[in-house]
């Protein structure tokens, strides 16, 4: 069993599990959450096909190691999947009954959603205040002068 000061510094400087904030504000914490996790296991591991690096897990092992709830990762992934971020299949397993699922990031897909994402064009200047005020007035002389019609 671990002391209390063990935990307090597994706590400070113990496995980090995150995501970027430009990842969070398109997709939600969990999906981005998992997206990152997929990158960074496929990465670690030497499981190529088709042009992308694979990962595999269950829904619980995806749970213990991302922190989030086992409904959570099942959300996140079909997220991820139904807006073709992210790619899985069953079809590396080495036997027909093992229908684990392998997940691998659409890199192409994620590199539209951010492009998509980025060039959405800023909101327009709101009006400062004094600005409010002299479109007011202007509007009040409009209305009062020869605009108004009766």
């Amino acid at each position: 069993m671990k002391s209390k000061d063990e935990v307090l510094e597994e706590a400070l400087t113990g496995a980090f599990v995150g995501a970027p904030v430009i990842l969070i504000e398109m997709l939600g914490m969990a999906p981005a959450v998992m997206l990152r996790q997929i990158k960074i296991f496929s990465e670690c591991h030497d499981h190529e096909h088709d042009g992308h690096h694979w990962t595999y897990n269950s829904l619980k092992s995806w749970s213990r190691v991302t922190g989030i709830s086992v409904d959570q990762v099942r959300y996140a992934l079909d997220k991820l999947a139904n807006k073709s971020l992210i790619l899985r299949t069953d079809k590396y397993n080495n036997k027909p009954y093992d229908h684990t699922l392998w997940y691998a990031v659409n890199r192409e897909a994620l590199r539209d959603m951010v492009n998509e994402f980025v060039n959405i064009p800023p909101d327009p200047p709101r009006p400062s205040s004094h600005e409010k005020a002299e479109q007011n007035r202007a509007l009040e002389d409009f209305r009062k002068g020869s605009g108004n019609v009766e």
